[in-house]
């Protein structure tokens, strides 16, 4: 499933990565207690190495209390989104 990672820089170091799906429509939002707590869940859904250090070691220690980043948007499996906690929502049908 095509899926938009962010990652917010929450009050006391907490981090809180929130999984979107087509059209922005949320799959869902868990809290980690620091970015070493988020950065393997990111890590198991796929994002690449690189593209994880560059965003945890450059960018999130820039952001400011409430900012978010937003990764580039990706393929997700379903199994890896249960896997880490999310669910999809239901399918609406088409009538």
């Amino acid at each position: 499933m095509l899926a938009k990672i962010t990652i917010r820089k929450l009050a006391a170091g907490k981090i809180r990565l929130t999984l979107s799906g087509a059209k922005n429509n949320l799959i869902g939002a868990q809290e980690y207690n620091s970015e070493k707590e988020a950065r393997p869940v990111l890590a198991d859904i796929g994002v690449p190495k690189d593209v994880l250090d560059f965003y945890c070691s450059k960018l999130l220690p820039r952001l400011a209390e409430m900012e978010e980043l937003a990764f580039p948007e990706m393929n997700i499996p379903e199994h890896k989104m249960h896997h880490i906690g999310f669910t999809l929502p239901p399918l609406r049908g088409n009538s």
